[in-house]
């Protein structure tokens, strides 16, 4: 098989790659390639490549995309007899893939007309990845924050990424979002925090009042003690702000790709390496997947079964990672909203998964996944926890609202004691 793939390569006279709606074109090559290939399964058939060459050229001049590369191709009888050679190696490698099954493929269905029917087309894509896998070091699946940050922390690592995001562009919805100094300070090491605070704005204090009487009960200073105290402000800023900054700073750095319209649909683990498959048919081959798809992950499930949906919260996975499979930011831990750690705590994954990666390398990916969870899952199940109790003591009723209102009563607006353990420096983010 391997032999194989490699004289087809040698044959290349199409860049295949170059050509805009690759899906629709390799539908018509699937036709042509099945219907050379049945003379490789069941001599003597009567098939005469040269009208089905002539069919299948007449096909794609009719075709109402706009393929220049396609109408090029097929402008000289030259640049035929070479689209003809790769057609033919795809054909031959086909049959080589499963000869049983493709011999009773096509003594079942000879009839030209069944190649348009889903379950042919199915079976005739076994020729698309042979020219759409690509071969990665690092995929990160997921264009949002925690991915972007992802890939930025890589890069600045010295290590080349490809990011894949599901929708046809990389936007964020959503209103203002709190970001503490544990979130600015990985933001400047990430070379994106000027950005981010140009777009801010700076709140003096963060005041907790009852919501009914609107009666004043606490505040938390966020003058210039607190930023002596931690190093950096409290700002309040637009998601969108914040994934155009990390967004803009990935187009920047040459050793970040960002492809979009790609949907993961099958995870396949193997000895030596990870292969992902989208919708497209484009398939990664890699030494390590990156999870930042989201609260709704699609590949959690390869490393942790969500189990059945629970009314009353769940726990903090214990284990984020599976293989060469790893999970940050909502998908390893969603959290409350009481916090305002959500983006934070996905940044500091992805600062800490890339130091890990370059402290140990590729050829160590056990290592990474295991120093990454052993810093980040404690810390995070600390905050999803916190923040569930911020929640829980902030809708308190009856005896229990007296109490807590008279216990925030009586807080120092400048005692930071129950937060420094979160937004102080972590031993990680000098680097």
């Amino acid at each position: 098989m391997i032999g194989l793939a490699q004289r087809v390569k040698k044959v290349y006279e199409i860049e295949w790659g170059s050509i805009d709606n690759v899906a629709s074109f390799m539908t018509l090559v699937e036709e042509l390639a099945i219907t050379v290939a049945q003379i490789h399964c069941e001599p003597p058939l009567p098939i005469f490549p040269t009208k089905n060459t002539k069919n299948f050229i007449m096909a794609c001049k009719k075709s109402n995309d706009n393929r220049e590369i396609i109408r090029t191709t097929l402008s000289s009888f030259a640049k035929q007899k070479y689209l003809m050679k790769d057609i033919r190696c795809f054909s031959m490698i086909y049959a080589e893939i499963a000869r049983r099954d493709h011999e009773i493929f096509f003594r079942n269905f000879r009839n030209a007309n069944v190649f348009k029917g889903t379950e042919s087309l199915n079976d005739a894509r076994m020729l698309y990845p042979l020219v759409h896998t690509r071969r990665e070091a690092v995929l990160i699946v997921g264009g949002g924050i925690g991915g972007l940050a992802t890939a930025l922390s890589f890069a600045q690592a010295g290590i080349r990424v490809r990011l894949v995001e599901k929708n046809n562009n990389f936007r964020e919805v959503g209103a203002g979002m709190q970001l503490a100094p544990n979130c600015s300070r990985l933001l400047d090491r990430l070379g994106v925090l000027q950005q981010v605070q140009a777009n801010a704005v700076f709140p003096k204090q963060i005041v907790w009042m009852d919501a009914l009487s609107g009666e004043r009960l606490t505040c938390l200073d966020l003058g210039p003690k607190f930023v002596e105290r931690f190093g950096y402000p409290y700002i309040v800023v637009h998601r969108a702000d914040l994934l155009n900054a990390l967004y803009e700073a990935c187009i920047k750095n040459p050793l970040v790709t960002l492809e979009t319209n790609r949907t993961v649909v099958t995870v396949d683990e193997r000895p030596k390496s990870i292969m992902l498959e989208c919708t497209t048919g484009m398939r990664y081959d890699c030494d390590m997947v990156v999870a930042a798809d989201g609260l709704w992950s699609a590949l959690r499930k390869y490393v942790c079964d969500d189990g059945d949906p629970l009314s009353v919260g769940r726990n903090p996975l214990s284990k984020w990672s599976r293989g060469r499979l790893v999970l940050v930011g909502d998908a390893a831990h969603p959290m409350l909203q009481y916090a305002a750690q959500g983006a934070a705590q996905a940044i500091e994954d992805a600062c800490a998964l890339a130091d890990a990666y370059k402290k140990h390398g590729p050829s160590n990916i056990e290592a990474v996944f295991h120093e990454y969870e052993q810093e980040r899952i404690p810390l995070s199940s600390k905050v999803v926890h916190f923040a569930r109790a911020i929640g829980d003591f902030a809708h308190q009723s009856g005896n229990a609202k007296t109490i807590r209102d008279e216990i925030l009563c009586m807080h120092d607006m400048h005692d930071f004691d129950c937060i420094t353990w979160l937004y102080e420096e972590k031993r990680n983010e000098k680097k």
